[in-house]
């Protein structure tokens, strides 16, 4: 049911208010009125009466109508007033309007007067609730910012703790330099967070009287995070602070009890983990998972071994790093035991590596449980080098005691060669000079004349017996390498050669003087020469041999070469050939006892090269 409207009437003349109070109740209106005629009962009334419409008539002389309506505007502004006139002060209808008014009647338009109440009164309502509205919504908007900015700052808060990166203070300061957004003072708003004996706080942090505070315990750690005003507040609500505000320094401190709880627990693990790490990363042993026959986890040592970075071992299958022909024997050996035995025997195998070279592993794997899963764990380590040397051992094994079977035979070889120069040649000159001298003496004792060999002949053959009795003595050692030394030796030694081979020709170049070849390797360097022209007049088909003897710094370097036939050099040294391999691990063997390298490069068609140096250094 609408209430009667409270209408105050504004008129210094008793007749005329009186037309007025009589024209609303021919209206059929129901109201209630209060008269005044002064400023200071209108001033009085307005706020006593509280009315929903006044009526002000423009005849008080001390508080015309324009007058009255300022006054009522600026302490009312809410409150509608309508204005009566004369009918000479229509051309103030506009002035009225812009001032405020809800309207004007003149003494002539009494009749407008309801209607016109009634327009004030409804029209005020609507303002007043209209402002209710608008209060109510700045007030739903306030309170709604609020909420914002709680979980705004609880956002960025989770953000931070979300980020594993950042250092435990950069965390606690990035905390305190956000909360006073969440508070309803930001402008006046410090924090702090303490935690472990430190202070995190606010650049405008300092103690107030204005304080909310909340205390925490990390694994017996404490902690304490505490909001203040720099200044006092006004106690509206629940002043200064509001409970939510308290919901939200409690909601901080349980996400910040989280985190720390989480790091802690992490930092545990990663120390764990780390000394874990640092074992295996470090380990000399190539270290893996096997799951399912892929490889889901290694350490650096098992990539380097086999060549490859981790990431392009991850997911790889584990057979692909086997040896093809050993692929079968792994396979068999990682398959489960029948009688429950989670034990694997030890084995040597072939590896692949990434640029396909072939290498020797050791491998011993065990079972374990990986991610819910049956895996192995295996320990790979390279033995390629340890594999190497057992090969080159047993390979220096036969060569030595093919070396020392064939000194015998080259010695017994040696003396037959000697004893058969010395039979074919000194022996039988020896022999014909015997005979001929008991014929000659036979001769002269008869007196015969014309004999048919003469004292020369005999001198001759004496000569010559001479000659080849030097020969081999200089085959067995020359003289001239201990008179003349190293070079006269060569020389001799190439004439000797192009005497007995005129179809070879020999270049030699010497540049090297003779006190620059130590005394301790003039006889090994001979006897390389000496080996080598003798391969190259039995085996080679050259034609030219070319010297290089010379001196460069430390080192002293003698080279060999031929354009012979050639053959395969590493058959020839590793393999089973017999012929010429004698002499070719002689001169490697005189080389590398000298402390000297020996190197022989040849292919079929190309001739032959070989190169000794040795370093004279120091």
């Amino acid at each position: 049911m609408e209430t009667k409207p409270n209408i105050l009437i504004f008129d210094g003349s008793r007749i005329h208010a009186g037309k007025l109070h009589e024209e609303l109740q021919n209206s059929g209106m129901n109201f209630k009125s209060m008269q005044v005629n002064t400023r200071k009962q209108f001033t009085k009334q307005l706020a006593a009466f509280s009315p929903d419409v006044v009526l002000v008539a423009d005849n008080v002389p001390d508080f015309e109508g324009m007058t009255a309506l300022k006054y009522v505007k600026n302490f009312y502004p809410d409150l509608p007033v309508i204005l009566i006139l004369d009918s000479s002060s229509r051309h103030q209808a506009k002035a009225i309007l812009d001032g405020g008014a809800s309207d004007y009647i003149t003494n002539s338009e009494f009749y407008r007067l309801a209607p016109s109440v009634w327009r004030a009164k409804h029209e005020s309502r609507s303002r007043k609730l209209q402002k209710r509205i608008e209060e109510e919504r700045k007030f739903f908007l306030f309170q709604l910012g609020n909420q914002i900015a709680e979980l705004t700052v609880l956002n960025q808060i989770s953000d931070i703790l979300r980020s594993a990166d950042t250092s435990l203070p950069e965390v606690f300061q990035k905390i305190v330099s956000i909360i006073p957004q969440g508070w309803r003072y930001p402008q006046v708003t410090a924090a702090r967070i303490v935690f472990d004996g430190r202070t995190y706080g606010t650049t405008n942090y300092r103690e107030t009287l204005w304080r909310q505070y909340s205390k925490f315990f990390v694994n017996q750690v404490p902690g304490l995070l505490e909001v203040v005003y720099l200044e006092e507040m006004p106690d509206e609500f629940e002043g200064p602070f509001l409970s939510e505000e308290r919901t939200l320094l409690n909601m901080i401190v349980d996400m910040l009890k989280s985190f720390l709880e989480r790091r802690q627990t992490r930092k545990a693990l990663q120390q764990s983990e780390k000394k874990y790490s640092m074992l295996v990363e470090n380990s000399l042993t190539g270290i893996y998972i096997n799951l399912n026959g892929r490889i889901v986890f290694l350490n650096n040592q098992f990539a380097e071994i086999h060549g490859y970075t981790r990431d392009e071992l991850v997911e790889t299958e584990f057979r692909n790093l086997i040896h093809p022909d050993d692929r079968s024997r792994v396979e068999k050996m990682n398959k489960p035991r029948e009688n429950g035995d989670d034990t694997f025997p030890e084995v040597e195998i072939r590896g692949v590596k990434k640029d396909n070279r072939v290498i020797w592993v050791n491998i011993n794997h065990s079972l374990i449980e990986f991610n819910g899963k049956k895996a192995l764990l295996g320990n790979l380590i390279d033995i390629t080098r340890r594999k190497q040397m057992e090969e080159a051992l047993q390979h220096s094994h036969s060569e030595l005691r093919y070396l020392s079977s064939q000194l015998l035979k080259a010695h017994e070889d040696e003396r037959k060669k000697i004893a058969r120069d010395l039979h074919d040649t000194i022996a039988q000159n020896l022999l014909a000079i015997k005979v001929f001298l008991e014929d000659k003496a036979r001769t002269l004792q008869r007196m015969e004349v014309g004999a048919d060999v003469s004292l020369d002949d005999l001198i001759r053959m004496t000569v010559s017996s001479i000659h080849d009795l030097r020969r081999i003595m200089g085959n067995l050692r020359p003289a001239v390498l201990d008179d003349l030394g190293l070079l006269a030796a060569i020389n001799w030694q190439c004439e000797e050669f192009c005497r007995i081979y005129p179809d070879i020709c020999i270049k030699k170049q010497l540049d090297l003087t003779e006190q620059q070849v130590p005394a301790g390797l003039k006889v090994v360097v001979y006897r390389i020469l000496q080996e080598a022209m003798s391969n190259v007049a039995r085996h080679s088909r050259a034609d030219t041999v070319y010297l290089n003897f010379r001196r460069t710094g430390d080192w002293f370097e003698m080279v060999i070469r031929d354009n012979g036939i050639g053959f395969d050099s590493q058959k020839k040294l590793h393999g089973n050939e017999s012929a010429g391999k004698f002499g070719l691990i002689g001169m490697k063997e005189r080389s590398e006892l000298s402390n000297g390298s020996f190197r022989l490069e040849s292919c079929p068609g190309k001739g032959t090269i070989v190169k000794v140096a040795w370093n004279c250094g120091g």
